[in-house]
């Protein structure tokens, strides 16, 4: 399965407008305060009741999509509801730095994918810290635009770019 990292601004706008469209279907939206180390922020969040997590996705900071995901049923929870895992891909370019990235296969199919390395407040755990904490892991080589090849964890995939 050749999986190409998406580069292209409106190609990566178009991706998070797809994955944020089905994470969302069948949800139930909250607004709530999302906690994190270095602070808060009020946002939607989407319960996906079936698959029992919220997912908040917007336009980030640091030139980032932000993709928060969390277990804390928000119904339940009205106070801060904690971050569980963050795949936050760039908004364009290459730039590998970032974690997150966001690839499409030859149909056009948009999968998430992620580098590996795991934060745990301000310490970097490194790649294995991903796998130390989940089993089966689907890593799978990304082409970069520039010929770079690396590989990353390719989690699910969501329906082709318009």
């Amino acid at each position: 399965m050749p999986l190409t990292a998406l580069t292209d601004k409106s190609q990566m706008a178009g991706a998070i407008k797809i994955l944020k469209e089905s994470l969302t279907r069948d949800c139930r939206r909250y607004a709530r305060v999302i906690g994190f180390q270095a602070g808060s922020f009020e946002g939607d969040v989407y319960w996906n009741d079936v698959e029992r997590y919220w997912s908040c996705l917007g336009p980030g900071r640091d030139e980032r999509f932000f993709c928060g995901y969390g277990v804390q049923d928000p119904e339940s929870t009205m106070t801060n509801l904690s971050i569980t895992c963050e795949i936050n891909p760039p908004h364009q370019g290459i730039k590998r730095s970032c974690r997150g990235v966001l690839v499409c296969d030859l149909q056009e199919r948009i999968y998430l994918g992620h580098s590996g390395h795991v934060n745990r407040g301000q310490r970097d755990v490194g790649g294995l810290g991903f796998s130390d904490v989940a089993e089966g892991l689907n890593w799978q080589p990304v082409r970069w635009r520039d010929g770079v090849t690396q590989d990353r964890i390719i989690i699910g995939y969501r329906q082709a770019i318009d």
